[in-house]
């Protein structure tokens, strides 16, 4: 569970800004998300197949586009 103490002479916009930061770090929203509906093992495994390529290719993009400028 996520917890900020506001500290003294802190406003709540900075505890806020703490905490939102704090919810990100943990991924609870993503996890949120994953956990809304059921997704079975078979497509999990296939969109994280997907996005392993769609990495590899975007990272290979990337180099070419290292190489071309250096």
């Amino acid at each position: 569970m996520v917890m900020v103490v506001v500290r003294k002479g802190e406003s709540l916009d900075q505890a806020i800004r703490r905490f939102k930061k704090k919810v990100d770090d943990d991924g609870v929203i993503k996890e949120f998300r994953e956990r809304r509906y059921f997704v079975k093992p078979s497509v999990k495994k296939r969109l994280k197949r997907k996005e392993a390529i769609r990495k590899s290719q975007l990272k290979a993009r990337e180099q070419i586009a290292k190489d071309a400028r250096g």
